[in-house]
């Protein structure tokens, strides 16, 4: 399968195309300290089982990791997906100790 991930701006979101179909996209938040919060993973029901999400999510780490970035995963999905690939664990953005209340 040819899959092509796109950064689309408007929309926050990377976008897995195959061939002129969006087969899913990986939503994310831009944060203040200029990290990224992956928010959710999506797959079209038409390509899920054929590895879309986890192309999509390699391919747009890879594409944070060029432009500099961090992240924070609030997506069960990317969050697993770090797990299974430490390769990728600079990108995480380690946020600081919560205080002792």
């Amino acid at each position: 399968m040819d899959l092509t991930v796109e950064l689309n701006l408007a929309k926050t979101r990377y976008e897995a195309w195959v061939a002129d179909t969006l087969a899913g996209f990986m939503d994310y938040r831009p944060l203040p300290d200029g990290s990224l919060d992956i928010i959710c993973t999506e797959v079209d029901e038409r390509f899920t089982g054929r590895g879309v999400a986890t192309e999509l999510v390699r391919q747009s780490l890879d594409r944070i990791r060029a432009d500099g970035d961090r992240i924070v995963s609030s997506c069960p999905f990317v969050a697993h997906f770090l797990t299974k690939n430490p390769e990728y664990a600079d990108l995480r953005r380690h946020l600081p100790p919560r205080p002792i209340q």
